[in-house]
């Protein structure tokens, strides 16, 4: 196979173009060579059933993409990078910060967030929907989460966008100071705990130990980032996929309680999740000489499953291009498989049924301006776009 991906890694692209050209190249690699092996990426996983299997069997595919860190790196690792037992050991931490009942409780005050925006975005009538609510809520809650002062969200999501892009040359946006913050925030919360995130962290152990100063600062970067980078751009894509399909968003507003179905479907059809297969988070590297589909992977390799493509598969969905907000079952795995499925998924679901419920009831149509000339964000590891300008009527 030599089917060259240079479509696919262009951000010029408008970004229904490039969901279109994504979702044709994978039909056909599916089709075509569902498991391919190219010198520049590694093991390349198109299909749903084998992109789960890795995902879900962390014995024999690693996510420590460094296989022998120092000490350091080690430490300062993401738990999305980690193997277990540590990775048990770190997330159970958080289990019971983000349990059903915990989030649940948060409805009330992402409501609160959610109907200020809404209120400003209604007495304008024309907006950028991703600067006036799809940025700012969910990085608001994450930040209330952790501790931080919620008033400075805009430098909190200038820092995730940075770290995201793997851009730090705006040195309000760098790590340096990412991190002169936080710990500001620890210093703080050491003197006066409360129920935060960032106190719960620092009183927790693990074997008789606390968290050390790289592992609280890897923790608190992962949280912030992944916060609100995934709500930010499922709901924009909420209104591309609304855009798309008009008689979608007439079913919900005839029918709201398919509220909830209609998140997984936008999740599944425009997943935030790029199809690019040189996404570090996604990667795995074979512990040992195994096979996966027929395919002989041996020890070391980099094995990369495709979100993107497995939510697309054949085999797995029914009439997988048509947009379907009624679609059950609905198994993507746009917040992951396996150990690491995101722990916040419980969280951006409620932030996203919250906003369209309010949404379906404070307008009787909206409409993105000029849907062609979007520009996607400059990232390769999310699918999003940077504005969204769009009209809203009052109901």
């Amino acid at each position: 196979m030599s089917t060259v991906l240079t479509y696919t890694e262009d951000h010029t692209l408008a970004p229904l173009e490039w969901h279109r050209r994504s979702r044709e190249w994978c039909r056909e690699m599916r089709a075509l060579s569902p498991i391919m092996y190219r010198e520049e990426y590694g093991w390349l996983v198109f299909t749903y059933r084998e992109a789960a299997q890795v995902f879900s069997d962390s014995a024999t595919y690693s996510s420590e993409y460094e296989m022998s860190p120092s000490r350091e790196q080690e430490e300062g690792r993401s738990i999305i990078s980690m193997d277990p037992p540590r990775h048990q050991q770190l997330r159970s931490l958080l289990t019971q910060a983000f349990s059903a009942r915990t989030i649940a409780q948060m409805e009330p005050r992402i409501r609160k967030i959610a109907d200020e925006r809404l209120e400003k975005i209604s007495a304008r009538g024309q907006v950028d929907f991703m600067g006036e609510l799809a940025a700012p809520l969910p990085v608001i809650v994450i930040a209330e989460l952790l501790g931080l002062p919620s008033e400075d969200w805009p430098l909190y999501k200038k820092w995730t966008d940075a770290q995201v892009r793997g851009m730090t040359a705006d040195p309000d946006a760098s790590e340096q100071t990412l991190a002169y913050c936080f710990f500001q925030a620890v210093e703080q919360k050491r003197q006066r705990p409360d129920q935060s995130l960032i106190s719960l962290l620092l009183a927790a152990e693990i074997e008789g130990k606390h968290l050390t100063q790289a592992e609280l600062f890897s923790f608190f970067l992962t949280l912030l980032v992944a916060g609100n980078v995934t709500t930010t751009n499922l709901l924009g894509n909420a209104m591309l996929c609304f855009s798309l399909f008009p008689e979608s968003l007439e079913q919900l507003r005839e029918n709201p309680a398919l509220i909830p179905s209609a998140i997984e479907e936008i999740l599944r059809y425009m997943s935030p999740s790029r199809v690019l297969p040189n996404d570090p988070i996604g990667s795995r590297i074979a512990k040992v000489n195994t096979e996966l589909a027929g395919r002989s992977i041996q020890k070391g390799d980099v094995v990369r499953p495709l979100i993107f493509s497995a939510n697309f598969d054949e085999q797995q969905f029914v009439e997988p291009e048509r947009f379907m907000i009624e679609r059950r079952p609905n198994r993507h795995i746009s917040f992951g498989h396996g150990i690491h499925f995101c722990l916040g998924a419980p969280l951006a679901r409620l932030e996203a049924r919250v906003v369209l419920t309010e949404m379906l009831k404070r307008f009787s149509q909206w409409e993105i301006l000029d849907r062609d000339h979007l520009e996607q964000v400059d990232t390769e590891l999310i699918f999003g776009v940077k504005h969204l300008p769009m009209t809203f009527q009052p109901a």
